[in-house]
């Protein structure tokens, strides 16, 4: 099984864990596994009714004798801190809903997450002129804030995320209120092809997945 699902998640009826890598992406760069990690991966193997047993296959760098002990024993760094972000955001105006945004932890074992993906967004669309001819009250302030907050699945350019937000919250904002089936059609349509490589069609799946995310929200 190559995939972090399994390892990170999901219960199966395992004896082993071989390790290929002790290495993975993070999203930022391609780090090592820390020890709880690679504990969290090892434990698939024999859940609850018997022993298991993890090792490594393939060019895997070796898992030293003392971390061997360490993950057997169950004995892992203690937590230190926690990321965090306000969560009581004030939506009277765009600079009041930025500034709680930015609100720093009061807690010395909290620290404060660096800027999120959502946040990212709604600062580029609060530059944006025709967004903000709109005329924010409190429930389009809401709005464009859980339209920030639609996943970037695709993870391919900032350019075509964020016209898939601009163009959801202009059709939300519209004097119908929702987005046209005509539009949702024509957004499936383009991915509703089998021809192509595996990264054309990861692609394609991770369009879906955003549409999917989208046509999903009651509103």
């Amino acid at each position: 099984v190559a995939t972090d699902a399994i390892g990170m998640g999901i219960n199966m009826d395992i004896n082993n864990v071989s390790f290929s890598s002790l290495k993975k992406f993070d999203g930022k760069k391609l780090r090592r596994l820390n020890l709880s990690e690679i504990g969290q991966i090892a434990g698939r193997a024999g859940r609850y009714l018997n022993d298991g047993s993890f090792g490594i296959t393939g060019e895997c760098n070796e898992i030293s004798a003392d971390d061997v002990d360490l993950l057997e024993n169950h004995k892992f760094k203690e937590i230190q801190s926690l990321f965090w972000r306000n969560s009581n955001l004030n939506f009277d105006n765009p600079s009041k809903l930025i500034k709680s945004l930015d609100e720093k932890p009061n807690q010395s074992w909290l620290r404060k997450i660096h800027e999120c993906e959502d946040e990212k967004a709604l600062k580029y669309f609060l530059k944006d002129q025709r967004i903000l001819n709109i005329g924010f009250d409190k429930k389009t302030l809401m709005l464009l804030w859980e339209c920030c907050q639609i996943p970037d699945f695709v993870k391919k350019t900032y350019g075509n995320h964020f016209e898939v937000i601009g163009n959801v919250f202009k059709f939300l904002t519209s004097k119908k209120g929702l987005i046209s089936e005509d539009y949702m059609r024509l957004q499936l349509m383009k991915l509703d092809k089998l021809d192509g490589n595996v990264d054309s069609l990861s692609n394609r799946i991770a369009n879906v997945r955003t549409w999917s995310y989208v046509s999903n929200k009651n509103n």
